[in-house]
C-alpha cells in the first residue's frame, strides 16, 4: 500500500497539487505497483484490485489531451513520466500548434 500512500500525500497537498500532478503520479503508483507484483507474486490479487481501481476512476483522464498537456508543461515533470516517444512526439506538436493558435488569435 505503500505507493498508494505516498501518491495520495501528493495529490493530497495544499501548496503543490494541480492538474499538471495528477498523471505523472499515476504513473508513478502504477510503475510502482508493476515492479512489487515483479517481486511478490502473492499480493497479485491486491495490486491487480488497486490498478483496476485506479483505471476505472482516472481512465478518462489518462486520454484527456488537456491533462497530459498540464503536465507536460510542468516545470517539474516535462515528458519525463511518459515511456512511449510517439506519445511524446504527440503531446509535443499539440503543443506547439496550441501555443501557435493562441498567437494567431491575439495578433
Amino acid at each position: 500500500m505503500h505507493p498508494i500512500a505516498c501518491g495520495l500525500d501528493i495529490l493530497q497537498g495544499v501548496k503543490i497539487t494541480g492538474l499538471g500532478f495528477l498523471l505523472p503520479t499515476l504513473t508513478v503508483i502504477e510503475n510502482q505497483l508493476n515492479a512489487l507484483l515483479e517481486d511478490n507474486t502473492f499480493v497479485k490479487p491486491l495490486i491487480d484490485v488497486l490498478k483496476a481501481g485506479i483505471s476505472k476512476r482516472f481512465g478518462e483522464i489518462k486520454n484527456n489531451t488537456d491533462a497530459q498537456l498540464a503536465a507536460v508543461v510542468h516545470p517539474q515533470f516535462k515528458l519525463y513520466w511518459l515511456d512511449d516517444e510517439t506519445q511524446k512526439a504527440q503531446l509535443v506538436s499539440t503543443l506547439k500548434s496550441r501555443i501557435d493558435n493562441k498567437r494567431r488569435i491575439k495578433k
